[in-house]
């Protein structure tokens, strides 16, 4: 963005003390500021202020909330499921699938300096959260002798150091061609009486649009073009903290397929009535993703006749979209709303600043556009296991012992024991159907 360009901007907004800042820097430090704020989508962050500063935002209030419909796998019929099965693994094996996975989240609630997906999670070897997915990605393609697009979305701060990781590990054994980074938005932050805030010197306080901006950068970025001249008509996505997730899963994705959906989720039985976790129900007659802390105590906690949760569908971020219905939401300016939340002003900014407005969108908001969507359930404990925190729930500690689980289940499904307080590391590059293994593991191993 050119110098005169900006002041004009902000001229227009009347941010006077941020042009004043810009006069005060050298040549250097003004180089640098314009180049930080130049991917800022400056307009649309002052007509979401002013429109939420005009509306009264209060939880939508549906006429009537009904648990939705979901398939569950422990009762599906084992000729159908494998039927399902050999659906998805054709169209793996016919490149029309890609993986998205988000990852432009820094590891701040881990008290780690870099980007989440650098984070070295795995109990024995720790591996990053990058590597695990990249080989799963690897394996699949391995296996269905097929390559598929592997598309991650970084923000503008994080990219560079991203890139830099993949490049410095030999992207993990992927073909470089089939890597694709692209960046979400970045809004810039705003005080409650509309003027932006000074990060530090050369940059504003920012946030990135949220993991819904996936589907407007992936459209933006011209990638869904790109993957789609491949071959490619089915998107799986999921976040980049959950190290256990089945990344294309085949009978997820055969599911999708045969239900003829645009937009299918997975969920997990909440814990408890109050879990953090996005609810997923019928609103009117339309599915949707309503937050824990919006969903009305009386059906929140309400029972079915056999003393279970009605509303029990949690909501894990892990989704097949297609790629028309990508590009129908972006047709006609991004259809997905903006949220605004409302923070605490971070440390190191000025002392006036109480307070900041951001604004995201989230991706599940799509679900009432879709359609058609399909909805599976599947168990926590062999796809659920979130890093989030540095200690407590969903702390490495805590996924830890979660992947540990997950890969000792491996092992006794195949009839071998793990010894007590032995741990047990999976590759997802490993073939275990073809390895002779001993029917009892007394010591840490790794099995690639």
């Amino acid at each position: 963005m050119q110098k005169n360009e900006f002041i004009s901007l902000m001229e227009r907004y009347k941010q006077v003390h941020i042009i004043e800042h810009l006069r005060t820097l050298s040549s250097e430090d003004e180089r640098d500021f314009l180049n930080n704020v130049s991917d800022m989508n400056f307009e649309l962050t002052f007509s979401l202020h002013e429109r939420f500063s005009s509306e009264n935002q209060r939880p939508i209030k549906y006429e009537k909330i009904e648990p939705p419909e979901v398939i569950d796998l422990e009762t599906a019929d084992r000729e159908q499921k494998d039927t399902i099965l050999n659906t998805g693994e054709k169209t793996i094996a016919e490149g029309k699938t890609a993986v998205t996975i988000v990852a432009g989240g820094q590891g701040t609630r881990l008290g780690y300096p870099h980007p989440k997906g650098m984070y070295p999670v795995s109990p024995i070897k720790g591996k990053s959260l990058f590597q695990i997915n990249s080989e799963k990605i690897l394996a699949l393609s391995l296996r269905y002798n097929v390559k598929i697009p592997f598309l991650v979305m970084v923000n503008p701060e994080n990219r560079k150091e991203i890139e830099g990781f993949f490049r410095k590990n030999r992207f993990f054994g992927l073909e470089k061609e089939n890597l694709f980074f692209f960046t979400q938005e970045m809004l810039p932050s705003i005080t409650p009486d509309r003027k932006l805030v000074l990060k530090d010197r050369t940059s504003l306080l920012s946030n990135p649009d949220g993991h819904g901006g996936s589907l407007k950068a992936l459209w933006q970025s011209g990638l869904i073009k790109k993957i789609e001249d491949l071959g490619v008509t089915k998107v799986f996505y999921c976040h980049i903290d959950n190290p256990i997730v089945k990344v294309d899963d085949p009978l997820f994705l055969g599911w999708h397929i045969r239900e003829k959906a645009n937009f299918s989720l997975k969920v997990v039985r909440k814990r408890y009535s109050g879990e953090k976790v996005g609810n997923f129900v019928l609103a009117d007659g339309k599915p949707r993703i309503i937050e824990y802390i919006e969903l009305p105590d009386e059906l929140r906690d309400r029972k079915d006749s056999r003393g279970k949760p009605v509303f029990w569908a949690g909501s894990i971020g892990i989704h097949f979209i297609n790629t028309a219905f990508i590009k129908k939401i972006n047709s006609n300016g991004f259809a997905l709303p903006y949220h605004r939340q409302v923070k605490k002003a971070p440390e190191g900014i000025s002392p006036e600043v109480k307070e900041i407005w951001k604004f995201e969108t989230f991706i599940f908001d799509a679900l009432p556009l879709a359609g058609k969507v399909c909805c599976l359930e599947t168990l926590r404990e062999e796809e659920f296991a979130p890093l989030k925190n540095s200690e407590g729930e969903d702390s490495p500690r805590e996924v830890q012992k979660a992947m540990l689980n997950f890969y000792r289940k491996q092992m006794s499904d195949r009839g071998i024991d793990v010894a007590e307080g032995v741990k047990v590391e999976i590759s997802p590059l490993a073939n275990l159907e073809k390895m002779n293994l001993p029917s009892i593991i007394t010591e840490d191993t790794y099995i690639e």
